[in-house]
């Protein structure tokens, strides 16, 4: 799993140490998806990495899109990924506190964020 984190841009090294600690339950999900890692990796991935969202349909569909990037994950392929379908929505990019899971490191900052970018309150900024 690392060597998949570094080439997706999201690691450059071990994890590090969090502080504070994520919560019990953010522990156990962590778990969970670890469980699964060989599986996403072996069937998951491939077929994800070639998935091309219909635009159109996204741009004429009654949803509003909100494209939500992490500020801590600019140059990544995720990032990099979000940042390329809001362009073709003709929207900006909406940049959330922390990296690719940012609502596990700041829950409450990216708990307000949210709430910003669902209002239609936030001046969104492609980073």
């Amino acid at each position: 799993m690392q060597k998949f984190m570094v080439g997706a841009g999201l690691a450059g090294g071990p994890p590090a140490q969090r502080t504070p600690p994520p919560a019990p339950e953010v522990l156990e999900a962590f778990g969970r998806m670890q469980g699964n890692v060989n599986y996403f990796l072996a069937h998951g991935f491939k077929p994800i990495s070639r998935y091309t969202p219909d635009v159109s349909t996204l741009k004429t569909g009654p949803a509003r899109i909100i494209v939500g990037v992490g500020e801590n994950t600019v140059g990544s392929l995720p990032h990099r990924s979000a940042v390329a379908l809001a362009e073709h929505l003709g929207t900006a990019a909406v940049s959330f506190p922390g990296g690719h899971g940012g609502y596990s490191h700041n829950p409450a900052a990216f708990a307000e964020q949210l709430d910003e970018a669902f209002r239609g309150s936030h001046a969104s900024q492609n980073p």
